[in-house]
């Protein structure tokens, strides 16, 4: 095999896997939710028709205790994207509070349509003791939630939690 045959092969396969990532996309509701995984990192997109706060979170169970989430909102200061941890029932800390980084990349939150959309990657290997490891169980409870606010810490309207292999 020649020098060009193996540079035409691993362009090829490169393409191959960027035509088809393992994506998943599923509706629960209103919530639209989509990930894909890419290399090393498994991107998300949450979309849902919400005025205020948008939120995405995960857990290995089925409680808000110990969640890992990520709330995204869109206003006249521009966009935010921050990732907290659930320290006690109703209270909630920035990671970067806990003096603590998840790997939290790609961000964005956008209006599409009529629905907000929250945009980000996560690394699959945890990279701090609050984030998730999605390589330690295929399955994860995840929060899908919005609010009628743009205040992280006002209440959510809707919030509710699907199990789902990611």
């Amino acid at each position: 095999m020649s020098l060009i045959d193996i540079s035409i092969l691993c362009k090829s396969i490169i393409m191959l896997t960027l035509q088809n990532p393992q994506t998943n996309s599923i509706t629960i509701d209103e919530f639209h939710f989509t990930q894909v995984r890419i290399d090393d990192r498994i991107h998300f997109r949450l979309a849902v028709e919400a005025p205020g706060w948008i939120l995405l979170g995960f857990n290995l169970n089925s409680e808000i205790m110990n969640s890992y989430l990520v709330f995204g909102r869109e206003d006249q200061l521009g966009q935010h994207v921050e990732d907290h941890f659930v320290v006690a029932h109703g209270r909630h800390e920035s990671l970067f509070e806990l003096g603590e980084g998840a790997g939290l990349k790609d961000c964005s939150v956008s209006m599409s349509n009529t629905k907000k959309e929250l945009r980000f990657s996560l690394p699959i290997k945890s990279v701090s003791d609050f984030s998730p490891d999605f390589t330690v169980k295929k399955e994860h409870f995840i929060w899908l939630a919005y609010s009628t606010e743009n205040d992280f810490n006002h209440h959510s309207r809707k919030r509710i939690g699907k199990w789902i292999a990611l």
